[in-house]
């Protein structure tokens, strides 16, 4: 499989306690809550939010995040701040 020169494989520090890493399913949870916590506030400019009504529909956020890398058609990474997942960064191809 083509690996896009944007994806991020491990984890990197981008200093002030800011960390880029990949996203797993293991944190749809973690995404699910975060989402949920300002859902009013990111529908203005996410439309995926409000289809995010489930941890379930969290992890398959993360699995079209990691498709889309897989298949270079994107760069999907979970922003942490303090080891606390604090967004996501995503970018898509057309």
């Amino acid at each position: 499989m083509k690996r896009s020169k944007y994806t991020l494989t491990k984890s990197t520090d981008v200093g002030n306690s800011l960390t880029l890493k990949p996203l797993s399913e293991d944190n749809a949870q973690a995404l699910y809550v975060l989402v949920d916590s300002s859902r009013v506030h990111l529908r203005k400019w996410l439309p995926w939010v409000d289809g995010t009504k489930s941890i379930d529909d969290a992890a398959i956020f993360i699995r079209i995040g990691q498709k889309q890398n897989d298949d270079s058609n994107g760069f999907h990474c979970g922003v942490w701040l303090k080891n606390e997942l604090a967004g996501v960064l995503r970018f898509t191809q057309n």
